[in-house]
């Protein structure tokens, strides 16, 4: 299986940010840890594993990105407002 790293410093969040791609085929599916996690969720629970024969196969690719969770709806010490505008700060993110 094709897997790429990648690191960035995102403008739109301020912060470094990281991601994995797995395979380059295909149709395109995302995943973000629900927890505050890193993109290595994705590998620590199996789940790049239990996807394997389609990437290989060339019928999917996957983008597995971090989470800042731990900056949005986790941060209790943030007024709810802030947590949704960081929020939409990593909804908006671009990846180019």
């Amino acid at each position: 299986m094709n897997i790429g790293y990648h690191k960035w410093h995102s403008p739109h969040l301020d912060r470094d940010m990281e991601l994995k791609v797995y395979g380059n085929a295909g149709n395109l599916l995302s995943f973000s840890p629900p927890r505050p996690e890193g993109f290595s969720r994705a590998e620590d629970e199996g789940i790049m594993e239990s996807v394997s024969g389609f990437i290989n196969d060339g019928r999917i690719h996957m983008i597995a990105v971090d989470s800042i969770d731990h900056e949005s709806w986790s941060n209790r010490e943030a007024h709810p407002h802030q947590r949704g505008l960081r929020h939409n700060q990593y909804e908006n993110l671009h990846i180019k």
